[in-house]
């Protein structure tokens, strides 16, 4: 899958960034999720969830891969959590996403209190997709949106690409 859509960007002429998601409910063993990560090839960066257990150890076999680390920031916990470990000066970009049911947080703003300089990625998922993408773009840091985070428009509208889930 991952070839594939790198061709077919190379193919259009676009150089895009192929990131994938390391959650732990996808393989929930970790010794098999860590084979499988080095495994990975032609995989610029996968999301780690801080929120997961043993994320120091999914990052540390990213690394070793060759595979950027995103770190996915949920709550203000993570942000604790994240700067306990030794991973926060190596990391590629962090993602602070808002999941249904929650708040803006502060968290997007507060990790610089703890020294962590990487580029931010804002993320979240359906009512907060659009509002983050805003926020984003406001704060002049990254975002993305994936098929599964939202099946709906920026002007509520229901998308109509076959990608999007039927609900």
């Amino acid at each position: 899958m991952v070839a594939a859509a790198r061709q077919g960007a190379e193919e259009a002429g676009s150089d895009v960034e192929i990131g994938l998601t390391t959650g732990a409910w996808i393989v929930p063993d970790l010794g098999t999720h860590l084979t499988m990560i080095r495994g990975c090839e032609d995989v610029d960066c996968a999301t780690v969830n801080v929120s997961n257990d043993g994320f120091e150890h999914v990052m540390g076999t990213m690394l070793e891969a060759g595979v950027g680390v995103d770190v996915g920031i949920w709550a203000m916990e993570d942000v604790r959590r994240f700067a306990r470990s030794d991973f926060w000066v190596r990391d590629r970009h962090i993602t602070c996403r808002v999941i249904r049911r929650s708040t803006l947080p502060n968290s997007t703003r507060r990790s610089t209190d703890i020294g962590v300089t990487v580029p931010r990625l804002e993320h979240g998922d359906e009512e907060w997709t659009w509002p983050l993408v805003e926020d984003a773009f406001r704060q002049g840091w990254a975002t993305r949106v994936g098929f599964e985070d939202s099946v709906f428009l920026p002007d509520g509208r229901r998308s109509a690409h076959p990608f999007a889930p039927q609900i």
